[in-house]
């Protein structure tokens, strides 16, 4: 699913310019690096990240500009 902003999220990452970069909330570092690789690999210039812990899961969201194959592999690199 797409969102341009997800109310009560407890984190967001930012890629700008194929940099990551927390705007608020914690990511753990492993998965901070892998987004980097993965947005490097894919070569994603821009998006957002939004992770939201609910009745004890995390659930992450993702901004328009990251494809589906680009959320899966997101998806595989976080460990819930």
């Amino acid at each position: 699913m797409y969102y341009k902003y997800v109310v009560g999220a407890d984190a967001l990452m930012l890629i700008k310019s194929g940099e990551v970069e927390v705007s608020y909330g914690v990511f753990g570092i492993s998965f901070l690096n892998d987004c980097k690789a993965i947005a490097k690999d894919t070569k994603l210039e821009h998006a957002k990240i939004y992770l939201k812990k609910e009745d004890g899961k995390a659930k992450i969201y993702f901004s328009k500009e990251v494809l589906p194959s680009q959320q899966q592999r997101f998806r595989n690199a976080y460990f819930f």
